[in-house]
C-alpha cells in the first residue's frame, strides 16, 4: 500500500473514495442515502450508478475499458460504506 491509499484496501478505493469527498453534492447526496438505506442496498445503489450509469465506456470493447472494468472489481464497497455511514463530527 502507498501513502496515497493510506486508509483504504487498494488504489480503487481510495480513487472512489476520494472523488466522492471532493464532489460536495455528490457527498451529500451519497450520505443522504446512507441514512435511508441499508448497507447492502447502498453497496447496491452505488455500484450500479458507478460501475454502469457513470462508465463512459460500458458500451464499448477495449483496452480502456478493460483496464477501467478491472480497476472497478478491485472496490471493496464495504469501506465505501463505512466512509458514508460514519457520523460527522
Amino acid at each position: 500500500m502507498t501513502e496515497q491509499n493510506i486508509g483504504y484496501k487498494n488504489k480503487s478505493t481510495w480513487t472512489i473514495a476520494s472523488w466522492l469527498q471532493k464532489d460536495e453534492i455528490q457527498y451529500s447526496y451519497w450520505k443522504k442515502r446512507a441514512d435511508e438505506l441499508s448497507r447492502r442496498e447502498l453497496i447496491k445503489e452505488l455500484r450500479l450508478q458507478i460501475e454502469d450509469i457513470d462508465n463512459p465506456l460500458t458500451e464499448r470493447a477495449t483496452i480502456y475499458s478493460d483496464l477501467l472494468n478491472y480497476s472497478l472489481t478491485l472496490i471493496d464497497w464495504d469501506e465505501i460504506v463505512d466512509l458514508l455511514k460514519e457520523e460527522d463530527i
